[in-house]
């Protein structure tokens, strides 16, 4: 296994991301809308899990990690929806 540039980058962007997330809903005044929020985020981090570890070599490493359940696609657009809904709608 190897971190190569795609790994790195995904890993820069979606790390920082989901801590942000988080600080958000440490300090939130919306705390419905920043629930949703950091759903949204984990949501999309965990959709590029398998782009990380298949760029880093961990699938010819660890044969068993196909059959990891990280589809989260279907969950972004209903929390998207409902981030916003909560932000707009009192």
């Amino acid at each position: 296994m190897e971190l190569g540039w795609r790994t790195t980058v995904l890993l820069v962007t979606g790390l920082p991301a989901l801590m942000a997330a988080i600080m958000i809903l440490a300090n939130a005044r919306e705390a419905v809308a920043a629930r949703f929020f950091l759903a949204l985020v984990s949501a999309w981090v965990l959709f590029s899990v398998p782009y990380i570890i298949g760029f880093s070599g961990a699938y010819q490493a660890y044969p068993w990690l196909t059959f990891a359940p990280f589809n989260t696609e279907l969950y972004i657009g209903p929390l998207w929806l409902l981030t916003v809904r909560a932000l707009t709608l009192k």
